[in-house]
């Protein structure tokens, strides 16, 4: 069974930071782009399914995101500079992208990496392999303080957000 694991510290579980941790970021992870894209439905065959978003984060600390309004060019400039992809629910995003007609990953030479997938094998017999529970069970509650957020900016502009329907798309443009 699974154990809740001790507060993460930088550089391992207990302990002094890692010297490879510098100023928040981890340089062993800096080769990893940690890519998500989120749509306006799940439907991707339906013709006006969209990818409206993309936001990424590396372990040098280059954030950013692009989105239907801004163009794809950031995306692309950035996934230029990155041979190793990482994502949950990866093949979702990775089919959007390339049903949305904006770049194929499938195609690109990039190593993609599902940490959802990862988890399976990494913690085989679990239940649930959903992205917050594992945040949850393996770094702590204040993992999902965003996703909570998200919750209460959705309720405080009267958008649907019940797990069967979150509307990612008006909340997003109500709160860019």
């Amino acid at each position: 069974p699974l154990r809740r694991a001790a507060p993460w510290a930088p550089g391992g579980r207990e302990g002094a930071p890692s010297p490879d941790y510098v100023g928040g970021f981890d340089s062993r992870l800096a080769h990893l782009l940690a890519l998500d894209v989120e749509t306006n439905s799940l439907a991707w065959w339906r013709p006006d399914f969209r990818v409206f978003l993309a936001q990424w984060s590396d372990g040098r600390g280059d954030r950013g995101w692009c989105s239907e309004d801004t163009g794809w060019d950031a995306l692309h400039a950035v996934l230029g500079r990155h041979e190793q992809l990482v994502g949950a629910n990866f093949a979702f995003d990775t089919h959007s992208l390339r049903a949305a007609g904006i770049v194929d990953l499938m195609q690109s030479g990039h190593k993609l990496h599902d940490v959802q997938t990862l988890a399976r094998v990494a913690i085989p017999g679990r239940f649930d392999y959903k992205l917050e529970s594992l945040g949850t069970d393996l770094l702590g509650a204040d993992s999902t303080i965003q996703q909570h957020a998200l919750k209460g900016a959705a309720k405080a502009h009267g958008i649907s957000w019940t797990k069967e329907d979150k509307d990612f798309y008006a909340l997003w443009k109500a709160e860019p």
